[in-house]
C-alpha cells in the first residue's frame, strides 16, 4: 500500500502558535530533576488520543514531545495520539527508561521523525512515521544533515547506552534518508524484539540500515537482522556497510525497490562472512505504469532485486554528514581479499529482463554494485527459487567504469576484478509462465 490513510484530528489538542513565522513552537517536556534542597521530582506524562501540532523548535533538539532523564515512575506513555506539522523533530526520548509509545503517528517532521537515544526498556509499538523533510541546508553542498524517519540509538553514535528496548510493528514512509536506522540482534536469537516486524516504503533512499549494536560487545563478531519488509525505496530496501566479522539477515521481504538490497561489511581482516537466508525479493508487475498518478509518465529507472555484496576495509557512519558518502552502498575504500558470501533459500519473483509496464528499462534479479571497483567475493546461492524470471532477468553484470582507470594502480585500463564475478548456484529452480528454457 503506497497511500496511507491516517486521522490527524483528536478532541484533545495541543497547538503551537507560529504567527511570528519563526518556527519556534511549543515542546512538551517530561523530566526528572533534583531541586537545590535535595527534593527529587519525578515526572509522568500520559497521552491517550491527543493531537500535537505546530510544535517543536526549528534547528534544535527540542522535539514536539520530549522525554529526557526520566522514567523512574514507569508510568509514562503516548498512545493513540498524533504529532504532525512539527517545526523540528516530533519525538525525542533521551537517557530515559520505562516509556511506552504505542499506536501513534508522527507525520511531517524536519530531519528526524522519532529519535531514540540511550534508552532502557522503552517500547515503541505500532507507530507510523512519515513525511519527514530535510532542513534548509546553509552549510554548503558538501554537507548533509543527519536524517531518518526513525533514528534508533543511532543519531549520536556510538550509542552504547541502549538496552532492553524495542521498535516493533511499525511503518516508516516518505523518508529522506532511511525509514529506520536500527540495531540488529544477537545471531540466531529470533525471540528478541529489538527491531522486529517493521515496514519501510516509498523512501527517497533506503528502507533501513541495520547495524551492529554497540551495546552488545559481541556484535563486532556477529550480528543479525530479521523480520523486516521494504518496498518502493529508491536506493534499496536494506543497505549495510558496517564493521563486523559475521553479518546475517533472515526472514525478510523486499518488493520493487529500485536498487534492490545489498549487504556490505567492513574491517581489515583475513576473513569475513556475510549470509542471508529465507528472503523473498519481488520485482514488479507488468502494469507498473499504473503506479503513476494522473496523466504523469511512469517512473522508469533500471531496477534490480539484489546488488552483489562486498567486503571492504572501511565502513560508513550511521548518519553520514558528507555528501560524498552517499549512497551508503558506495564503497570508498579498497576491498579485502577475505569474504565468504552465502545466500540460502532466496526467492526472486517477477523480473522480466527488459521492458516492463510500458517502461523501456532493465529489470533483473541480480546485478553488480555499480560502485564495486575492486574484488568481488564469490557468491554462493543455495536452493534459490526463480519465479517468473526471464532468462535475461536472472543477472546483469555491467562493464567496469572506464573512469576507474588509474595509471598508478592498474595501468591504463580499469581494474579487472569487477569483470571476474563468480555467482555459484546449487539447487536452483525455475517456475512460472516466464522462465529460462
Amino acid at each position: 500500500m503506497r497511500g496511507e490513510v491516517r486521522l490527524l484530528n483528536r478532541n484533545v489538542r495541543v497547538v503551537g502558535n507560529n504567527d511570528s513565522g519563526e518556527n519556534w513552537g511549543c515542546n512538551i517536556l517530561t523530566l526528572d530533576r533534583t531541586e537545590f534542597d535535595g527534593t527529587v521530582r519525578q515526572s509522568t506524562t500520559k497521552f491517550d488520543n491527543v493531537e500535537v501540532t505546530q510544535c517543536s523548535q526549528e534547528n534544535t533538539f527540542k522535539a514536539a514531545i520530549r522525554f529526557e532523564n526520566t522514567g523512574e515512575t514507569a508510568a509514562s506513555y503516548v498512545k493513540n495520539s498524533v504529532v504532525h506539522n512539527s517545526q523540528a523533530w516530533s519525538l525525542y526520548i533521551a537517557n530515559s527508561k520505562n516509556i511506552l509509545v504505542q499506536n501513534s503517528d508522527f507525520i511531517g517532521s524536519k530531519a528526524v521523525g522519532v529519535n531514540l537515544k540511550s534508552i532502557t526498556d522503552v517500547t515503541v509499538d505500532g507507530i507510523f512515521t512519515a513525511d519527514v523533510v530535510s532542513r534548509v541546508n546553509e552549510a554548503g553542498d558538501k554537507f548533509v544533515d543527519r536524517e531518518a524517519c526513525v533514528a534508533y540509538c543511532s543519531y549520536f553514535e556510538p550509542d552504547t547506552g541502549c538496552s532492553g528496548s524495542k521498535v516493533i510493528n511499525s511503518i516508516s514512509a516518505g523518508c529522506p534518508y532511511t525509514g529506520f536506522t536500527a540495531p540488529g540482534h544477537a545471531c540466531d536469537d529470533y525471540t528478541t524484539e529489538t527491531f522486529k516486524n517493521n515496514v519501510a516504503h516509498s523512501g527517497e533512499r533506503t528502507g533501513a540500515h541495520i547495524y551492529p549494536d554497540p551495546s552488545d560487545p559481541n556484535s563486532s563478531n556477529c550480528y543479525e537482522g530479521s523480520y523486516f519488509k521494504a518496498y518502493k525505496n529508491r536506493d534499496g530496501g536494506l543497505t549495510t556497510l558496517y564493521t563486523t566479522l559475521d553479518q546475517r539477515m533472515r526472514y525478510m521481504t523486499f518488493f520493487d525497490n529500485q536498487l534492490g538490497m545489498t549487504l556490505q561489511s567492513a574491517g581489515e581482516r583475513d576473513e569475513l562472512y556475510i549470509s542471508m537466508r529465507d528472503i523473498v525479493i519481488y520485482g514488479e508487475s507488468d502494469v507498473d505504469n499504473l503506479d503513476a498518478p494522473g496523466q504523469q509518465d511512469p517512473y522508469c529507472p533500471d531496477k534490480t532485486g539484489l546488488q552483489l555484496f562486498g567486503a571492504n576495509r572501511d565502513d560508513k557512519k550511521l548518519h553520514p554528514t558528507s555528501a560524498s558518502s552517499f549512497p551508503i552502498h558506495k564503497m570508498k575504500s579498497y576491498a579485502i581479499w577475505g569474504g565468504t558470501i552465502t545466500l540460502t533459500d532466496v526467492t526472486f519473483s517477477g523480473f522480466a529482463g527488459t521492458t516492463v509496464g510500458g517502461c523501456d528499462r532493465r529489470s533483473v534479479a541480480i546485478t553488480r554494485n555499480n560502485f564495486a571497483a575492486d574484488y568481488i567475493p564469490i557468491h554462493s546461492f543455495v536452493n534459490t527459487e526463480f519465479i517468473n524470471v526471464n532468462e535475461n532477468g536472472v543477472a546483469f553484470i555491467r562493464d567496469p567504469n572506464p573512469g576507474w582507470a588509474n595509471p598508478t594502480d592498474c595501468i591504463e585500463w580499469p581494474c579487472t576484478p569487477p569483470e571476474n564475478v563468480v555467482i555459484k548456484f546449487t539447487g536452483a529452480s525455475f517456475s512460472g509462465a516466464d522462465h529460462p528454457d
